[in-house]
Parts: structure tokens; C-alpha cells; sequence
């Protein structure tokens, strides 16, 4: 993407995201981060009983955030202000509907920002970053 067009897709004002963060935070809270399913906690009791906490950790960070997500689809249908808003299973994690406006989800890391900043997937999109707090 050359800059021209680069400066061209930035709006002034972005309506649809902040729609899409003020969502993304009342989806997270409404999750609370300790409810898994049965093979989740088996999966992290499992790497706790093999001495590893910092795969526990990051599982449960990792269920938490499928959990959220989850939720966050289910406030998206529900929003009229993002009738538009298209869930991807390559790239970024939204589009909306017919523009070039595409959104992210970004959890609390600072591995996560790094990861999705060099990730090849996304190298070449433009995107917003909506941040997604997990605690």
C-alpha cells in the first residue's frame, strides 16, 4: 500500500471503531476470565501438574480471549451500528461491509502487539488496533 493511499483510507473520525472498542470492553467484562470449559481446566491443570505456570497462564489467557471474542460476536449482532461488520478468518479480525475499514484485537501483551505488528498475515493491511483488556 503506497502512502498516498495509505493517508486516503484514514478518516478523520472512525464511528465504527469506537463503536467496536466500547464493545470490545463490555464484551470483556462480561466474560469473567475464570470460566472455562471442562478440557480448558484439564489442559491447564495439566501443564501446572508438569511444573509449567507460564503455559498455564498463557492458556488461561488464551481461553479467556476466545471467550471474549466470542462474546464480542454475539454484541456485534446485536449493535445497529455495526450491522455492517464482517467477521474474518484470515487478516484482520474485521471489515466492515463495503470499505476499506479493517479491525484488529489486540489482547494486554506486549508479545501480542510484537506478534501481530511482524505477523505476515498483516504486514501489508491497514488496520485499526482495538484493544482488549484481559484483566
Amino acid at each position: 500500500m503506497t502512502e498516498d493511499t495509505r493517508n486516503a483510507a484514514i478518516e478523520s473520525k472512525d464511528f465504527v471503531g469506537d463503536a467496536l472498542q466500547e464493545n470490545a470492553l463490555k464484551a470483556r467484562s462480561a466474560v469473567p476470565g475464570s470460566q472455562f470449559t471442562e478440557s480448558q481446566n484439564q489442559a491447564i491443570k495439566n501443564q501446572m501438574d508438569a511444573g509449567k505456570p507460564w503455559v498455564a497462564d498463557k492458556l488461561e489467557r488464551r481461553y479467556s480471549a476466545m471467550a471474549a471474542q466470542n462474546k464480542l460476536d454475539d454484541i456485534i449482532g446485536k449493535d445497529p451500528r455495526l450491522e455492517g461488520m464482517t467477521r474474518n478468518q484470515r487478516g484482520p479480525d474485521y471489515t466492515w461491509k463495503g470499505s476499506s475499514l479493517k479491525y484488529e484485537l489486540l489482547f494486554d501483551s506486549r508479545f501480542n502487539l510484537q506478534l501481530h505488528a511482524t505477523h505476515e498475515m498483516l504486514r501489508d493491511e491497514f488496520f485499526r488496533y482495538i484493544m482488549f483488556p484481559l484483566k
